[in-house]
Protein backbone atom coordinates (compact mmCIF):
# COMPACT_ATOMS: atom_id res chain seq x y z
CA UNK A 1 0.00 0.00 0.00
CA UNK A 2 1.60 3.51 -1.01
CA UNK A 3 2.28 5.94 1.81
CA UNK A 4 0.04 8.34 0.40
CA UNK A 5 -2.81 5.80 0.68
CA UNK A 6 -4.20 7.61 3.65
CA UNK A 7 -4.31 11.03 1.87
CA UNK A 8 -7.83 12.33 0.24
CA UNK A 9 -7.46 14.79 -2.94
CA UNK A 10 -8.75 17.50 -0.84
CA UNK A 11 -5.43 17.58 1.60
CA UNK A 12 -3.54 18.92 -1.66
CA UNK A 13 -4.59 22.33 -0.02
CA UNK A 14 -3.24 21.18 3.44
CA UNK A 15 -0.09 19.94 1.81
CA UNK A 16 0.25 23.67 -0.02
CA UNK A 17 -0.48 25.50 3.50
CA UNK A 18 2.33 22.87 4.73
CA UNK A 19 4.74 23.49 2.16
CA UNK A 20 4.28 27.64 1.73
CA UNK A 21 5.36 27.56 5.44
CA UNK A 22 8.28 24.97 5.43
CA UNK A 23 9.37 27.20 2.58
CA UNK A 24 8.98 30.31 4.36
CA UNK A 25 10.69 29.40 7.21
CA UNK A 26 13.87 27.81 5.22
CA UNK A 27 14.24 31.36 3.71
CA UNK A 28 14.45 33.17 7.15
CA UNK A 29 17.23 30.97 8.02
CA UNK A 30 21.14 32.69 8.13
CA UNK A 31 22.65 31.90 4.84
CA UNK A 32 25.50 29.56 5.60
CA UNK A 33 26.88 28.89 1.79
CA UNK A 34 26.20 31.79 -1.00
CA UNK A 35 24.21 29.58 -3.18
CA UNK A 36 22.29 28.03 -0.65
CA UNK A 37 18.89 30.22 -0.86
CA UNK A 38 19.16 29.89 -4.66
CA UNK A 39 19.24 26.14 -4.26
CA UNK A 40 16.59 26.00 -1.54
CA UNK A 41 14.15 28.16 -4.04
CA UNK A 42 14.86 25.50 -6.55
CA UNK A 43 13.72 22.64 -4.43
CA UNK A 44 10.75 24.18 -3.16
CA UNK A 45 9.70 24.96 -6.71
CA UNK A 46 10.44 21.63 -7.58
CA UNK A 47 7.96 20.21 -5.10
CA UNK A 48 5.65 22.78 -6.57
CA UNK A 49 5.96 21.68 -9.99
CA UNK A 50 4.74 17.81 -8.21
CA UNK A 51 1.85 18.88 -6.47
CA UNK A 52 0.63 21.28 -9.66
CA UNK A 53 0.92 17.77 -11.71
CA UNK A 54 -1.33 15.79 -10.21
CA UNK A 55 -4.80 16.66 -11.71
CA UNK A 56 -2.98 16.06 -14.55
CA UNK A 57 -1.70 12.87 -13.71
CA UNK A 58 -5.47 12.12 -12.01
CA UNK A 59 -6.43 12.67 -15.44
CA UNK A 60 -4.37 10.30 -17.23
CA UNK A 61 -5.21 7.35 -14.49
CA UNK A 62 -2.18 7.80 -12.65
CA UNK A 63 -4.02 7.39 -9.27
CA UNK A 64 -5.93 3.67 -10.13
Amino acid sequence: MPASAGLRYDHIGEIWVAQAKVAGALLELPTLHPSEQEETVRHIHNLQSRLLARPGLRALGWDR
